[in-house]
């Protein structure tokens, strides 16, 4: 074979042999500028309503011992509403013969059961405590929860609350296990307030006796409470 043939045919083997290697893959590449685009979630454009603060709670609560239609349901009222507006433990509704305690209503009770061994050292307790006053006063005070005249109560930090206009009518007793500060006690002490201007106007036989001025006095001091 000649020279010339063989080179032809060397080339055409060469050429053969880089056809049929297979070719690199490309990756296709994202533009800079285009990026995929993110979801997005639906915005909840509904705003909850806000709840109700302090003030509003009081003027509820006061609304509701206005329109209390016996001392029986007035008294239920007194020691479990402010529930809603106070971190207490428990809440008293208290009266004074002479030195004697009279507990009217207690929370969470259906009834007071008087000769109870709990009520009887309360009694006793709170006899010593106001046995220096013909009324009741406003102001904090501890239980005693060891010695002699303690007493298995978890909730020994007690305040007093008196009734308006009167306070030897009655007070509120509040008890929790946190010690009362001086700004803790304006809230109890309108609630006393107001709770004891709607027993004294319960307290009359009948609300048809009283007079008109009488009934204007004591929608009068209501209001004012609410606005001092």
């Amino acid at each position: 074979m000649r020279r010339a043939d063989l080179a032809l045919q060397d080339r055409q083997s060469a050429h053969t042999q880089t056809l049929s290697k297979p070719k690199a893959s490309v990756k296709p590449r994202l533009s800079a500028a285009v990026k995929p685009s993110k979801k997005t979630k639906p915005q909840n454009k509904t705003k909850k309503p806000d709840a109700p603060n302090s003030l509003q709670i009081l003027l509820t609560l006061e609304g509701e011992a206005m329109a209390a239609q016996d001392r029986l349901s007035l008294k239920h009222m007194a020691v479990n509403k402010p529930r809603a507006i106070i971190d207490t433990g428990h809440i008293f509704l208290i009266r004074r013969t002479g030195k004697k305690i009279i507990f009217e209503a207690i929370s969470s009770q259906s009834s007071v059961e008087k000769n109870s061994p709990f009520l009887q050292w309360l009694s006793r307790i709170l006899s010593q405590h106001c046995k220096q006053e013909k009324s009741f006063k406003l102001g904090s005070f501890e239980l005693p929860i060891s010695g002699k005249d303690g007493f298995d109560y978890p909730y020994n930090h007690a305040l007093l609350a008196p009734f308006a206009p009167d306070s030897r009518e009655g007070a509120l007793l509040f008890t929790r296990a946190a010690p009362w500060a001086e700004a803790d006690v304006a809230i109890p002490a309108r609630l006393g307030q107001i709770y004891g201007l709607s027993w004294t106007a319960l307290g009359r036989k009948s609300r048809s006796r009283l007079t008109p001025k009488k009934r204007a006095l004591i929608g009068t001091s209501l209001i004012a409470l609410a606005l001092i």
